[in-house]
């Protein structure tokens, strides 16, 4: 029997145990949600209309914004299952459903 490897789509990785599934494009970053923190987690998206930020604040916050398209859209990919692991313990860390 042959063994079929596949590309995991978030860690790059050719593994044996991959899946096909709806994905997000990508897994909630850690760096990324630090900012998030930095900036107010419930409200983050406030500051895009502030007009006393200097250069670098604006980056941040419009790098922000293209993280939560990434991590809020979804599509047909491959996923192996350490990253699904990984997802599911960041997304609970990140974003708990209480």
């Amino acid at each position: 029997m042959e063994i079929i490897k596949e590309k995991c789509h978030h860690c790059g990785e050719e593994k044996e145990n991959c899946y096909r599934r709806f994905i997000a494009m990508t897994i909630p970053i850690p760096e990324a949600e630090d900012i998030i923190d930095k900036w107010g987690r419930d409200n983050w998206w406030a500051n895009l209309k502030r007009t006393d930020l200097t250069e670098e604040e604006t980056k941040e916050l419009e790098s922000l914004t293209i993280y939560d398209q990434l991590l809020n859209t979804f599509g047909r990919g491959i996923q192996c299952d350490e990253c699904a692991i990984k997802e599911d313990e960041l997304y609970k860390k990140y974003y708990p459903k209480d």
